[in-house]
């Protein structure tokens, strides 16, 4: 179960956040999770629950945003979503030589704190 790795490190994060800010308690938490990540909502909100568990993160809200799998050709400079009617390759020229540039972790986008 991979969600727990990932959650982990986003909690230590948010408390070193908060502990840095002083901060009383945590209220919110937006974390941007990408599609490449094959983190299951439901599987990453329990590990959640269970590592807040009497810390500053304890009854904080968990909001999950999903990030699209995006790429970059280096051929011609298109963004793009890729897609398997194009079999993952740029739909502007067919190139195969492209990077991807979002979709691929776990972000801690905003923290509200008290």
């Amino acid at each position: 179960m991979h969600e727990m790795s990932f959650c982990i490190k986003l909690v230590n994060l948010a408390i070193e956040t908060a502990q840095r800010e002083q901060a009383k308690r945590v209220e919110e938490l937006s974390v941007l999770v990408g599609e490449m990540t094959g983190i299951v909502d439901q599987l990453f909100i329990n590990c959640y629950e269970k590592a807040v568990e009497g810390t500053i993160l304890e009854g904080a809200k968990l909001n999950l945003i999903h990030d699209k799998t995006r790429a970059y050709c280096n051929n011609c400079g298109t963004e793009f979503i890729p897609d398997k009617e194009h079999d993952y390759l740029c739909p502007k020229c067919g190139g195969f030589d492209c990077k991807i540039t979002g979709g691929r972790g776990v972000v801690l986008k905003e923290i509200i704190l008290d």
